[in-house]
């Protein structure tokens, strides 16, 4: 099984990168989402995926992540340049 990384995941390439994904659940894993402003579109990919790592442009962006994922998520949350990185 391949891990996958898939930063810009809320735009089209990331969207139908998700989609070959679920396709293939027996051959893919999404270890790592990284979106920039759209938060919205990201919780429901985190709720979806699952991933071990979500990452978004800023603090406020992992605020906001937090609270609409609420108080049960498991993802690990960064932002960033730094949270790229580490992607």
């Amino acid at each position: 099984m391949k891990g996958l990384t898939v930063l810009g995941c809320t735009g089209s390439i990331g969207v139908n990168t998700l989609e070959i994904a679920a396709a293939f659940p027996d051959r893919f894993a999404v270890r790592a989402l990284g979106a920039g402003r759209n938060v919205a579109r990201l919780a429901d990919q985190v709720r979806r995926f699952a991933p071990e790592m979500a990452v978004v442009l800023d603090e406020a962006g992992a605020r906001e992540l937090s609270d609409r994922l609420g108080a049960g998520h498991r993802v690990m949350m960064l932002h960033g340049d730094d949270g790229y990185r580490a992607a």
